[in-house]
């Protein structure tokens, strides 16, 4: 049996298969940015303390530390900005991603079930074939015009014509 959504669910995968990848991405951005962060505070902790010792330091020293601790400032809020955009983004995707992934699964189930009714139709019908042949065979043995289910049969009306139990067996077989 074909799916007739089967076109649909292959690229719901390539939608869902392109979502995660793009939600691979913006973890490792969001890492990243959170990485460069921490660096960039490290350094400018380790800044603070060496200008908290003045041993022996020249003024000029202490001042361009201080300056290099002020440039760090700087650039530690930009990181903590970007690694919050980072974030954001991560969450935003990975929104997006749940989604497709959701719709995803919505036509998987409805493939599931299509497949059962369909089996459950298919062992319905393999058994309406088997119950026809067996009445055809014993009719044939003991001489006797029995009822056989055909289609008629199956809308309630009931026939004993042997033919039409032949004709059946042999388009449904």
């Amino acid at each position: 049996m074909r799916f007739p959504l089967a076109t649909l669910l292959h690229l719901r995968r390539l939608r869902d298969e392109q979502e995660r990848l793009k939600l691979a991405t913006a973890n490792l951005r969001k890492a990243k940015a959170q990485q460069d962060a921490q660096r960039i505070e490290l350094l400018r902790k380790e800044s603070l303390s060496s200008n908290a010792q003045p041993n022996g330091t020249w003024g000029a020293q202490m001042r361009f530390v201080r300056e290099c601790c002020a440039v760090l400032g700087i650039h530690e809020r930009r990181a903590k900005q970007r690694a919050e955009e980072a974030n954001a983004a991560a969450g935003k995707q990975e929104q997006v991603y749940l989604a497709t992934r959701q719709e995803c699964e919505v036509l998987e189930k409805f493939r599931e079930k299509q497949m059962e009714i369909f089996r459950t139709q298919e062992i319905r019908r393999e058994q309406r074939d088997l119950d026809a042949a067996y009445l055809l065979t014993r009719a044939q043995r003991s001489g006797q015009a029995l009822p056989i289910y055909s289609a008629e049969a199956a809308q309630g009306t009931p026939t004993t014509d042997e033919a039409v139990c032949r004709k059946n067996i042999g388009s449904d077989g």
